[in-house]
């Protein structure tokens, strides 16, 4: 029995790229957990909801991979160690923002990914 709502389709001839966001979906990752080290400027994700915890000397983060089109992703942050720059050229996993972000701790930046760039949903401080 698959675990695909099918609809009397073959869950099997299904595109390799659709049953991997099915998984993530359906199946509702848990928490992630990134810790940046020393001149990281990627984030790599597998959760749609992620702590990150910036290096100790401060990170400057401009992009993110592991996204599925789309796919929401909430980032979390630990301390205000991380910045995000705003990237608008659409290139592949760049961060389109409303302005740079700069964390502190408990603060929260909600994605959307279109497939090719991530794009800001909203922002929180807390």
């Amino acid at each position: 029995m698959s675990a695909y709502p099918t609809n009397g389709s073959n869950p099997d001839t299904w595109d390799a790229a659709l049953k991997t966001w099915l998984d993530q979906f359906l199946a509702g990752p848990g928490l992630g957990e990134v810790t940046l080290g020393v001149g990281a400027a990627t984030i790599a994700v597998a959760n749609r909801m992620v702590t990150v915890t910036g290096d100790a000397g401060g990170t400057t983060v401009t992009t993110i991979t592991g996204g599925i089109a789309g796919q929401d992703l909430i980032l979390i942050f630990v301390d205000d160690k991380v910045t995000i720059t705003d990237d608008a050229t659409k290139a592949a996993n760049t961060v389109n923002l409303s302005a740079a972000f700069t964390s502190a701790a408990n603060a929260t930046l909600h994605l959307g990914f279109d497939g090719t760039s991530w794009y800001e949903i909203a922002r929180s401080t807390n």
